[in-house]
């Protein structure tokens, strides 16, 4: 916002602020003067216009004022300091779940006077479905929150900017031994950001997930299975592929406190040095693994004939299954390799095992077109999959015949897919059911994409970038908080997530001065869905009923 600036009309001094406007079609934009006051005597007077100002605006004008200076109102037009009916029935459910999961109360532990405005941006993530932080002003304007006044961009920036690393770390030890004493299960998975901006240190090229050629950094997150809230994050240069970050998870953890947990992980994190790893800090695991893996093949081919049986049905999960042990050797220090068991639990379920067929025929074929065609794009090492390749001296493909035995082995191994544990008591049924709640990672990863605006960076310093992934992961928790509450009372039966939001959103307040407010009316719709979170329906007596006083006998 610019300084006031004075010109004089006919004698008269008023002040002005200048703006800039974007003029469709002209390559310079055009300048408006907004008159905000006179100066009287020396002496500023403001008019009506100074008042729509916020705070924030009017302090950067430089003009000072007094409340005896403000011009009388017209006749019959009530003050607008009176009352005030605003939206209320988002922060109302987002402040009980920050309270109930002490979300609000780690805030205030680690950011003091700051976590008003880190909620009242994290809801406004939540509550708004584009959620671009230049139409915070229009949202606040309409709605409580708990920082109840304006936060204009420079603001929010200067926010971002006062986060430091030493405050996240604070913050996430709180979060993640809150999560400690649950199933004790995290699941870890990791997903790429794509930034336009070549600013940031940690923008670099990658294995882009999103295909859309950006560079890019990658994200660690960690979710605790019990209430699928997000716990941890950890932002990475984007060429750090998901193996290598195990270890240094695993120090992070143990940094916050956390010696020993039980880890769910895809089978990117998956190589033999990882579990080795895992295997002697005593770490329980649940981790994917590759059926095209050596010892997986060889379980797979002397398991298969025995496990399509009745016995071996899981019913709900509809797959047959098997378990075998599998040995490594496990570094000791002072002494030689010890030998620990992990457990291989397989599954086929025939309906993938039909559909992994058909894609791997028509991918063959597309193989053989482009080797009669000498149109290769696929890479040598797939192309040595399914073919026998005969090269000239130059290390050029001139012919190729299929290797049966390895499509074959192929076709075998379609509908299999395979989990190794580190326990021997958990089953095959609950070995899977661990490993499916994982999907609440992928969830989590589209929320921070879609729902919070996180697919694209447009940051170009690293403290901006820092605090403003730390207020989106605030959002995470709320938003997986609602959604975990939404599975557990069948509201998706009745509501999206976006219908659900919406429908308590417009749940008004009204207050006046010197008087109590009231709230306005509540639906039947939406006091089923305040109750399905617990929040106290404004208004409802508490329920229960009361016993009437025997009068004493005469």
């Amino acid at each position: 916002m610019p300084k006031a600036r004075t010109q004089k009309i006919k004698g008269t001094e008023y002040a002005y602020i200048e703006t800039s406007i974007r003029v469709k079609g002209r390559a310079y934009p055009d300048h408006k003067r907004v008159y905000i006051g006179k100066n009287v005597d020396g002496v500023f007077v403001p008019n009506a216009k100074f008042f729509t100002l916020s705070e924030e605006q009017k302090a950067a004008t430089g003009l000072t004022y007094t409340l005896q200076d403000t011009p009388a109102r017209p006749v019959g037009r009530p003050p607008a300091e009176v009352g005030l009916r605003k939206f209320r029935g988002l922060t109302l459910l987002l402040s009980t779940i920050s309270s109930q999961i002490s979300l609000q109360k780690d805030l205030t532990q680690v950011f003091g006077a700051r976590s008003a405005m880190i909620l009242s941006i994290a809801y406004y993530l939540v509550g708004n479905p584009d959620a671009a932080l230049y139409r915070f002003s229009h949202w606040a304007r309409m709605r409580f929150h708990p920082y109840d006044k304006d936060i204009p961009s420079p603001r929010s920036s200067e926010l971002f900017a006062s986060i430091t690393e030493d405050e996240v770390q604070q913050f996430l030890t709180l979060r993640v031994q809150r999560s400690v004493g649950t199933s004790g299960w995290l699941a870890v998975d990791s997903s790429s950001i794509s930034s336009y901006s070549q600013g940031l240190s940690l923008v670099t090229k990658g294995r882009n997930k999103e295909h859309d050629h950006l560079e890019q950094i990658n994200l660690l997150v960690i979710i605790d299975e019990d209430t699928n809230i997000p716990v941890f994050y950890r932002t990475m240069r984007g060429n750090i592929n998901d193996v290598s970050t195990l270890t240094t998870t695993l120090n992070d953890l143990t940094g916050l406190g956390i010696q020993k947990t039980s880890l769910v992980l895809d089978r990117g994190y998956y190589s033999e040095e990882n579990v080795i790893h895992l295997l002697k800090k005593r770490y329980e695991f649940t981790i994917g693994t590759k059926t095209s893996l050596s010892f997986v093949q060889d379980a797979i081919k002397e398991a298969r004939p025995l496990m399509i049986t009745p016995t071996r049905y899981d019913e709900h999960y509809q797959v047959f299954h098997a378990i075998q042990p599998v040995s490594f050797a496990v570094p000791v220090h002072g002494r030689g390799p010890t030998m620990m068991d992990a457990y291989l639990h397989l599954y086929c379920n025939k309906d993938k095992e039909a559909d992994d067929v058909d894609t791997l025929m028509k991918r063959i074929n597309i193989l053989k077109q482009q080797l009669d065609t000498n149109a290769i794009t696929a890479s040598r090492t797939e192309l040595k999959k399914y073919f026998v390749l005969t090269l000239d001296e130059h290390d050029t493909i001139i012919g190729y015949q299929e290797d049966q035995e390895k499509i074959t082995e192929a076709v075998d191994r379609c509908g299999f897919f395979a989990l190794l544990t580190s326990e021997k008591d958990i089953d095959a049924h609950r070995a899977l059911s661990i490993y499916r709640k994982k999907d609440a990672v992928e969830k989590s990863f589209n929320n921070l994409k879609d729902r919070l605006s996180l697919r694209r960076t447009r940051c170009s310093k690293d403290e901006n970038f820092r605090g403003k992934v730390f207020i989106q992961f605030i959002a995470l928790i709320l938003t997986s908080r609602i959604q975990h509450q939404m599975a557990e009372h069948e509201l998706y039966k009745r509501f999206t997530f976006r219908t659900l939001i919406d429908e308590v959103d417009v749940i008004e307040y009204f207050t006046y001065r010197h008087r109590a407010g009231h709230w306005g009316e509540i639906t039947k719709k939406q006091k089923k869905i305040l109750g399905a979170f617990e929040v106290p329906i404004p208004g409802q007596k508490p329920s229960g009923k009361k016993t009437k006083k025997k009068k004493p006998s005469s």
